[in-house]
């Protein structure tokens, strides 16, 4: 017996330095990556539905200030955000305000009509899968951005690109939800035109912030609630997220993080959307990571917020090409590969990251205060950081 407990205890004794080997090499990695490149600050998290297995912070969230970025630091996260509106959708499902199939205009107060297909119906479904024929124009995008205090100074280490979109968007006013989608998407709106739709609902995947938009406003006239109350009450609340919110006014700025563009690593103005569904949201690695262990959860049949069919349902594909036509899938706002789930985010200032696997209970996620994406040079850190946390989470991988 005393060989057996102590073979026992040194099994688990090199499990656990492994365990811990294996952390300080991520820990040495993300590090040397905050050190060594452009990147201001970030943090990320390893969990399982159950445990979060490791969980870091690195760089700064300022610069001048010296201001460490920590788990806790508040950022927007972009268009992993569209996650929230589908977990919302599908707890709707639940409270029996509508199905996946029912058509927008059996819920909106004002119709919104395909002018090239007026009689086939825009469905939730086709929002939620990014197939309702609605397109994102560039002044879609001037518009939806609204610049805090921009000044010009703000613009002077942008590329040439940037200064003249930022000034563009310099213009733009702050709208409503409901008001800057009618001005969208109604013929009388004052961003109104036809090529704001092209392909027939339910027939083309073309990637919209508009729709999602769309989709979170549909909800919310379901409901009887604005979007950002109905996250707050059946999401925040439920999954603990006491510091996330859809806007300034919801969070602890002490705790925000300032947004950097990778030109001399220069200070990103700071701004906010008028569809802010569809990437708005505030919110930190310590948040994050407990709210991707609660989807995690859904999916599994171990959350109170929805069933395990819902769960399910919502990262299962439904795009109607077949798989063989395209490397991924989609599902009610969440990407579907053949093995994970999840979604990124990509904003001015901002890069976001969550994906998990359901079959080996383990997720990877991680928030940027820089948009990696605005320069070739630093795309690659991007990929540097998903896989050292990829190769860790292999690791530990139930």
């Amino acid at each position: 017996m005393k060989i057996i407990i102590a073979f026992t205890f040194s099994f688990l004794s090199i499990l656990a330095l492994n365990a811990q080997t294996a952390q300080d090499s991520l820990s040495q990695k993300l590090t040397k990556i905050a050190n060594e490149t452009v990147i201001p600050g970030f943090a990320v998290a390893v969990v399982s539905r159950d445990k979060i297995h490791y969980k870091k912070s690195f760089g700064y969230a300022n610069i001048a200030g010296q201001k460490p970025y920590q788990t806790s630091t508040i950022q927007n996260i972009g268009s992993t955000s569209k996650t929230f509106i589908g977990v919302a959708i599908m707890h709707a499902i639940e409270q029996g305000l509508f199905t996946l199939d029912t058509p927008i205009n059996d819920i909106l107060s004002t119709k919104i009509i395909h002018p090239k297909y007026p009689e086939t119906p825009i469905t939730i479904r086709h929002l939620a899968a990014h197939t309702s024929g609605i397109e994102d124009t560039n002044k879609f995008f001037i518009k939806d951005y609204v610049p805090i205090n921009h000044t010009k100074a703000q613009r002077k280490n942008m590329t040439l690109g940037q200064k003249f979109i930022w000034k563009l968007m310099s213009k733009s006013k702050m709208m409503s939800l409901s008001g800057f989608l009618l001005a969208y998407l109604t013929p009388n709106g004052e961003y109104y035109s036809k090529k704001n739709f092209k392909s027939k609902p339910g027939t083309v995947y073309s990637y919209t912030n508009a729709g999602a938009g769309l989709a979170a406003l549909v909800l919310q006239e379901a409901s009887g609630m604005p979007f950002e109350d109905y996250t707050q009450k059946y999401i925040f609340e439920p999954t603990k997220m006491a510091n996330t919110g859809w806007s300034f006014d919801k969070v602890d700025m002490e705790k925000h993080a300032t947004l950097y563009h990778p030109k001399k690593v220069a200070v990103q103005p700071q701004y906010t959307l008028c569809t802010f569904p569809d990437g708005g949201l505030l919110t930190s690695i310590d948040d994050l990571a407990v709210y991707t262990q609660e989807v995690m959860k859904m999916v599994a049949g171990e959350s109170p917020i929805m069933t395990q069919a819902s769960g399910q349902e919502m990262i299962t594909d439904r795009l109607p090409a077949s798989k063989e036509e395209r490397k991924t899938g989609y599902g009610v706002f969440w990407d579907v590969a053949e093995i994970a789930a999840g979604h990124g985010g990509s904003d001015p200032g901002a890069n976001s990251l969550v994906y998990f696997f359901p079959e080996k209970n383990i997720a990877v996620l991680f928030i940027i205060n820089m948009n990696l994406d605005d320069s070739k040079k630093t795309k690659g850190i991007y990929r540097e950081i998903w896989r050292a946390l990829r190769n860790y989470s292999r690791g530990v991988a139930e």
